[in-house]
């Protein structure tokens, strides 16, 4: 069955349209949007999330270990929203314990992140977590900055 030109070409605009409006619909959706519980409330390992010239910047806070890491990457919403939304900057001041599990989950984001042409930078990691990358030699793989500042300067370049 053969479709005439007329209507390929009103099918073709159709999809065009339909692709602009679900554009507009992921722009205006933020990583805040997504990292809420359904009473409004935000994860309990997120402390505050800040959008500051189009990079994200999720504070995060409390545990992150064997326990608290499938939690956050189980998440779908947090995940996928995580891999389709902007550049990150993950502020660790507030984490009070990390393990091994921490630096599989980051490369895991990473790996998420550059799939889709996102880069991801960390800042204020703890003392424990800078040991286990020396000692993984992963030091390299993941971009740390001293401070916030550096970080969006990186990204903004």
């Amino acid at each position: 069955m053969a479709i005439s030109g007329k209507r390929l070409k009103i099918a073709r605009e159709r999809v065009r349209q339909t692709i602009k409006k679900v554009k507009k619909r992921v722009d205006k959706l933020r990583l805040s949007d997504l990292t809420k519980t359904r009473k409004g409330r935000l994860f309990s390992f997120v402390k505050e999330i800040e959008l500051k010239k189009g990079v994200e910047i999720l504070r995060l806070k409390g545990r992150m270990n064997a326990s608290t890491i499938p939690q956050m990457m189980s998440n779908r919403k947090f995940t996928e929203k995580v891999m389709l939304d902007r550049d990150m900057i993950l502020d660790m001041e507030y984490v009070t314990e990390t393990d091994s599990s921490t630096l599989a989950a980051f490369i895991l984001l990473i790996s998420n992140l550059k799939a889709h042409n996102r880069r991801l930078a960390i800042i204020n990691v703890p003392q424990t977590l800078k040991k286990q990358l020396k000692f993984n030699r992963l030091k390299y793989f993941l971009r740390i900055y001293k401070s916030e500042k550096a970080a969006m300067n990186e990204f903004l370049e």
